[in-house]
């Protein structure tokens, strides 16, 4: 995963983060720098995602340093008793002094957190047996030990309640002057990639850092002063964020290996995007309240440790798909039941066909996308680049045109629809009589011809526009971009059956797509009719992707987006893997986006947009990327 890649995603959910919680608060009611919106903007909204920021961060990268000083994937300052020796001294804090101050405070957690952890360094110096599995066992009981003592003295003192809902991870009470001392880490995370080199040798062990010239025990108490002033600085502003910094360096690890030098920039990143979305699902799963984000954390992250636990490093697909299938039905429930208005017996029927159609497009978009890819040999091509799309908006304009509005032809949804779906198959069919086989034509040459078909097929469709009358146009607008607020009923259940039946034909035909997909002599060798079955394969996209842009509109990079995605994500040959895990990820592109923009940000945009606006610099990216590997 790229650097440039998170980062988007980090700045993306920094701009939901931003506008969204109890009272509602939009960009356009910031213009007004006196409003009540614009002072909560600034004294709550923009100190929380800071505390989001360095919290992220920090806690990731003090994880990312343990890890490679133990040498053990699975210790962190939660397995290793660092967070809960901070909240032992936080507690010895309060108990020692009457009016205990915030500077007493942050002495007492950081030299607790400092000699907890060293301690257990010590304690893990002294064992022989050290097992991947088994070092972070005796992390967590040695944790479990410190934490008796602390519940012990706080019952005595009857300060149990206080320390707990005080130290409960959450970023609720975060406000202008209540935040500051997270920036105390900011010189500790730049300190770690200053000693990233250092700390990725000491993780080598001590023989061979000392065989190199290199002070191992200064590096090691420089990491662990580091660990605890971070952990200190997080546990005293937020509270305790469990499996943060456990999960993340092993993420980084997984696409990157274990040079700090490079993995510190990405724990920091991928630290703050994994904050972010947990702290935004704590805010809208029961909105206008809000979980802590210690429970979103804990519940993910749980997860997410016991996967690494039993699968190891290399995640099976089965176990890919299962975490897609849950987000999937994550956004569903969050897209149907948030912030129903206006009667639940209304409201919800009417969420849930939306749902429906957002499900039958998305996966039709990745199938049809999938199986063309495969006959074509290459991961750019997709039936939408082609001009498909652009020949759907041909047959709305020339409808609109010559017979208006009013005609039968719009009136009449069956009418339009069946026509929409009639012409794309036969202007796909044509095209891909001449274009089919990949092999034939280069790449680019293949890309040309479909940029200069739809670029041909949209100064039509211009041309036509400027002539038609501005209302009829208002009309013919609302059909070319894609939309799900309007999607018929009638129509839903139709493009049901069509795809049910599209879909049947694919199961029975998955076998000889994995043989295809080595080629058309291997293909032709193995027993496989390779012509016929392309031209098959190829009316089978050509009635997937029509149907889906008929009931919806189009799509453009959608197919493209989310094709290369399951590539990316899941490692296999098997088109019903591909397939599967495309068709989810769709799910929640579509289902996702379309709840960000319909209830958090309340945009008048069409997800559409957004999404050809990625697409396109994603098609872009490829481009590059081919023409490199080509090079």
């Amino acid at each position: 995963m790229r650097l440039w890649m998170l980062g988007i995603a980090a700045i993306v959910l920094s701009f939901i983060s931003l506008f969204i919680g109890a009272i509602d608060i939009t960009p356009k009611d910031l213009l007004n720098w006196e409003s009540d919106e614009t002072h909560i903007f600034l004294i709550s909204r923009i100190p929380r995602l800071l505390a989001i920021i360095l919290a992220g961060a920090g806690m990731s990268i003090a994880g990312l340093i343990m890890q490679s000083l133990s040498r053990n994937k699975f210790v962190s300052p939660t397995t290793a008793g660092t967070l809960d020796a901070a909240k032992l001294g936080i507690l010895i804090s309060m108990l020692f002094f009457t009016n205990v101050t915030y500077t007493q405070q942050v002495i007492f957690s950081f030299a607790f957190a400092l000699a907890g952890t060293f301690l257990f360094m010590q304690i893990l110096d002294r064992i022989k047996f050290k097992d991947v599995i088994f070092v972070p066992l005796i992390g967590i009981m040695y944790g479990n030990i410190l934490s008796s003592i602390t519940t012990f003295l706080g019952y005595e003192a009857d300060l149990l309640q206080n320390l707990s809902s005080w130290l409960m991870g959450s970023f609720t009470l975060i406000i202008a002057g209540r935040y500051e001392l997270l920036y105390v880490s900011i010189p500790a995370i730049i300190l770690a990639y200053l000693y990233a080199n250092k700390f990725t040798v000491a993780g080598m062990g001590e023989d061979f850092a000392r065989n190199l010239g290199l002070s191992y025990k200064l590096v090691l108490n420089i990491g662990l002063v580091l660990v605890a002033v971070i952990s200190t600085t997080v546990v005293l502003t937020v509270g305790v964020i469990p499996f943060l910094g456990l999960i993340v360096p092993n993420i980084v690890s997984l696409y990157l290996g274990d040079n700090l030098r490079k993995t510190i920039p990405h724990t920091a990143v991928l630290g703050i995007v994994f904050l972010l979305i947990c702290d935004i699902l704590g805010r809208i799963i029961i909105h206008p309240y809000e979980i802590p984000v210690n429970v979103t954390v804990a519940v993910i992250g749980s997860a997410i440790f016991l996967t690494m636990l039993l699968r190891g490093e290399h995640m099976r697909n089965s176990t890919k798909l299962m975490i897609l299938a849950a987000m999937a039905i994550v956004f569903i429930l969050l897209y149907g039941f948030y912030d129903i208005k206006g009667g639940f017996d209304y409201a919800f029927p009417k969420r849930m066909l939306r749902v429906t159609a957002m499900i039958i497009t998305g996966i039709a978009i990745a199938y049809s996308t999938v199986v063309f890819q495969t006959i074509t040999h290459n991961r750019i091509l997709t039936p939408s680049v082609m001009g498909l799309d652009s020949m759907y908006q041909v047959v709305q304009t020339l409808i609109y045109f010559f017979a208006g509005s009013m005609s039968v032809w719009v009136l009449n949804k069956y009418l339009n629809f069946g026509a929409a779906i009639l012409a794309m198959v036969i202007f796909a069919l044509i095209l891909y009589r001449f274009l089919f086989r990949a092999d034939k034509h280069p790449i680019y040459f293949l890309l040309l011809i479909g940029m200069i078909i739809g670029t041909l097929l949209g100064s039509f469709v211009t041309f036509l526009q400027v002539l038609i009358d501005p209302v009829e146009y208002l009309s013919l607008q609302s059909r070319l971009f894609a939309t799900f607020t309007n999607v018929k009923a009638e129509l839903l259940f139709i493009s049901i059956g069509i795809l049910a039946l599209a879909f049947l034909y694919g199961y029975l035909i998955m076998g000889k797509l994995d043989v295809m997909s080595l080629g058309r002599e291997n293909a032709m060798n193995l027993g496989i009719n390779y012509d016929g079955m392309v031209m098959r394969i190829l009316i089978l996209s050509s009635v997937l992707i029509a149907t889906s842009t008929a009931l919806v509109g189009p799509i453009t990079f959608f197919g493209l987006i989310v094709a290369n995605l399951s590539y990316q994500y899941l490692v296999t040959y098997k088109h019903s893997i591909h397939i599967l895990g495309a068709s989810l990820i769709s799910i929640i592109a579509l289902v996702g986006g379309n709840f960000l923009v319909e209830h958090i940000f309340e945009l008048r945009t069409t997800l559409s947009v957004i999404i050809n606006f990625v697409g396109g610099i994603y098609f872009i990216y490829l481009l590059l990327k081919e023409s490199r590997a080509a090079g």
